[in-house]
């Protein structure tokens, strides 16, 4: 009855009744789906499956991921879950190399939704080279074997143009000399609470190698929950010009 009257005094304002629903979700700017009824959802022309991931899919305009971007480019996705960055990356570039050891089936599912040739999807983790170790991100957890960036390049064989790193402090495992001659990087660095001086030491000489290479860079700030296993992280944004 109550739940009743208070419906009937924000219909008469002209309240949408999905506001209403969304209010208990504490987000009204959020759409609910119900993932038995949708099948796939579609962004800047990107479809993807509805999984418990369809969380993390982009849009490309305004978005700083995808800045500077060239049709002739070589792309490294690491930590490509279900392809937010890789498959608007495959629509505008040449090729795309994503790397992701736990969501790979999903990820693969989506580049067949998309019908695209230049995604080649690479199940490991990255790490040590052989090392087998348990990833886990989110709903997911699966056993991986590890493959650093060293090996990840000799794979690859060509000069990489723009590369992509969200891998849950993962990307500590990368020395920045090793990105040497990429000109497009976005990188999520992960500040691990078990590392903090460590990892602070660590992105010092990251940031000092990005100025000695002439890279422009910002960073963008990312709020962190108390329950992530990271004390900060942040997006950076590194551009260098030919």
């Amino acid at each position: 009855m109550i739940i009743y009257k208070i419906f009937s005094k924000l219909k008469r304002k002209n309240y949408p009744f999905k506001n209403l629903v969304n209010l208990m979700y504490d987000d009204p700017k959020t759409t609910i789906l119900n993932m038995s009824e949708v099948d796939y959802v579609s962004t800047d022309c990107c479809k993807f499956w509805v999984t418990d991931q369809i969380v993390s899919i982009q849009k490309v305009k305004g978005n700083p991921w995808f800045k500077n971007m060239r049709r002739d480019d070589v792309c490294v996705d690491i930590g490509a879950n279900i392809g937010a960055i890789t498959i608007p990356l495959a629509k505008h570039c040449r090729t795309v190399y994503a790397v992701e050891p736990i969501f790979h089936k999903e990820l693969w599912d989506n580049v067949l939704l998309n019908k695209l040739q230049n995604v080649i999807v690479m199940p490991f983790g990255l790490g040590v080279d052989k090392e087998s170790k348990t990833y886990e991100f989110s709903s997911g957890k699966r056993t991986a074997v590890g493959m650093s960036f060293r090996t990840v390049k000799e794979f690859i064989g060509l000069q990489i143009d723009f590369l992509k790193i969200d891998c849950e402090g993962c990307e500590w495992t990368i020395e920045p000399e090793e990105l040497k001659g990429i000109r497009e990087l976005r990188i999520e660095f992960h500040f691990r609470r078990s590392h903090k001086k460590q990892d602070k030491a660590s992105y010092k000489k990251w940031e000092a190698w990005l100025m000695e290479n002439d890279y422009n860079f910002s960073i963008d700030k990312m709020k962190v929950s108390p329950c992530v296993p990271f004390f900060d992280y942040f997006l950076l944004n590194a551009s260098r010009s030919e």
